[in-house]
């Protein structure tokens, strides 16, 4: 609900009579999800909301913190709401935001196409000025607001939808004194231009989260990543790869790609879910107890050449994996004219003002060796299954058909339970392969 969007109240507190149109459309946005069966995450706001207009960076006018309705310049029911951090530790403020939930839960918590509330979008950047990440007493303020909208909206107004809130960066880094022990949630944010800022290290924040006590029981979801914004102008390798690694890091379906309004859409880049679904259809995820692995063939990331991401099933009688050829990094892409013009050889800024990253740098820095090596023969260990035991393999296509590339071969576990596979000759034009692994019934003569 940003102010250039849906928002009902950024021009007048606890009024929302300018909010009405916005609040129409809303209705439609849902009732088309409800139609199409799509599932919303709904967030109340946004980041930018509660930062300085020094921070903002990016072309956004007119929704920052100077212009919050909250702040007490713009409004007149309290003049000691003057910095963001006092919004979330006025009692003032408090009462006029559930005024506002409640009528957004009244409004629209009716619909089960409402996956859930997200209070507020990237935490740590919303409370920049007060340095959330390392100031232990505007993290406590934050947690406490927190606790008491998240109470609000289950105790008070008994609403059932799952509750959740966004970070940057570094949340998963100190779970114990963040919001992820009261959210239902644990949502996740990983840009990434370069190979070692990406798949292998987000699989290892959701690991962190399966891991830890007060996170181990809930869903994890990268509900924002992407590349350089500009990337997406020039080729959908990023947004690809994107969608099929985080599928098989035990998150909660695959990683939702920010800059979709840039370039995915009119550039027809959603066609890479046709082959996503067509690999998981019939496949009982939440049934099986499948739990994430993970491979790469060496320890630093500028030396790995192939990595895989696998799910193995409870039963250890079956394996939906997939497999990368590092290579095929966008940077590697130096054939292509149009990254070559956007990325490569500019200065470091590009449509979006402000974010002045020089990816050349980057990218060189951090790009696997070697372009588009094939890899062929490689071989992938496979752990978790059982041991001594015959299963199938089977190969699958990751562009638009989706299908069976129909090679299917017999592998062998271990004593350990495991099992080695070896790259295909032929990787797709992304430089990857999935795999479906299924124990064969054992003959008995």
């Amino acid at each position: 609900m940003t102010p250039y969007g849906f928002s009902i109240e950024w021009e007048k507190i606890n009024n929302y009579s300018k909010g009405m149109s916005n609040a129409w459309e809303l209705d439609q946005v849902l009732n088309l999800a409800a139609s199409e069966n799509i599932f919303i995450a709904f967030t109340f706001d946004f980041h930018d909301q509660f930062m300085s207009d020094k921070k903002l960076g990016w072309n956004h006018s007119r929704t920052g913190w100077d212009d919050n309705p909250y702040h007490s310049k713009n409004q007149n029911f309290d003049t000691t709401i003057k910095t963001s951090l006092d919004f979330f530790k006025n009692t003032n403020a408090i009462k006029y935001y559930k005024h506002k939930v409640r009528y957004i839960i009244a409004r629209w918590g009716y619909s089960t196409h409402i996956l859930y509330w997200e209070i507020l979008t990237e935490i740590d950047n919303a409370l920049t000025d007060h340095d959330y990440n390392n100031n232990t007493l505007t993290r406590k303020i934050f947690k406490n607001w927190f606790r008491i909208i998240t109470g609000y909206i289950k105790n008070d107004l008994q609403d059932p939808h799952p509750v959740a809130g966004s970070f940057s960066v570094g949340e998963t880094d100190d779970i114990p004194s963040g919001i992820f022990d009261i959210a239902d949630i644990s949502l996740i944010h990983k840009y990434g231009e370069s190979k070692t800022d990406n798949y292998y290290p987000r699989s290892e924040k959701v690991e962190k989260l399966h891991k830890h006590s007060l996170t181990k029981n809930k869903p994890v979801l990268f509900d924002e990543i992407g590349g350089p914004p500009a990337l997406d102008f020039c080729t959908d390798i990023e947004f690809h790869t994107n969608i099929w690694a985080t599928s098989f890091t035990g998150s909660f379906g695959c990683g939702w790609n920010w800059w979709w309004d840039n370039a995915i859409f009119p550039n027809g880049y959603e066609i890479n879910f046709k082959s996503l679904a067509a690999f998981f259809q019939n496949e009982q995820l939440s049934k099986e107890s499948y739990s994430p692995q993970k491979y790469k063939n060496a320890r630093s990331f500028k030396k790995s050449e192939v990595e895989s991401f696998f799910l193995v099933n409870g039963s250890k009688t079956k394996v939906l994996g997939w497999l990368h050829n590092i290579s095929y990094h966008w940077y590697n892409l130096q054939n292509n004219t149009c990254i070559d013009s956007l990325l490569i050889n500019n200065s470091g800024k590009h449509f979006d003002k402000g974010d002045t990253k020089e990816y050349k740098i980057i990218a060189e820095k951090n790009s696997a060796e070697g372009h588009f090596t094939e890899y062929a023969g490689m071989e992938i260990k496979i752990y978790g299954l059982n041991k001594r035991s015959n299963y199938s393999l089977e190969w699958f296509s990751t562009t638009e058909k989706g299908g069976s590339t129909e090679i299917t071969e017999t592998i062998r576990t271990n004593g350990r339970g495991i099992a080695v596979i070896k790259v295909p000759e032929k990787l797709s034009e992304y430089g990857d392969a999935a795999f479906k692994i299924k124990q064969l019934p054992r003959v008995n003569f």
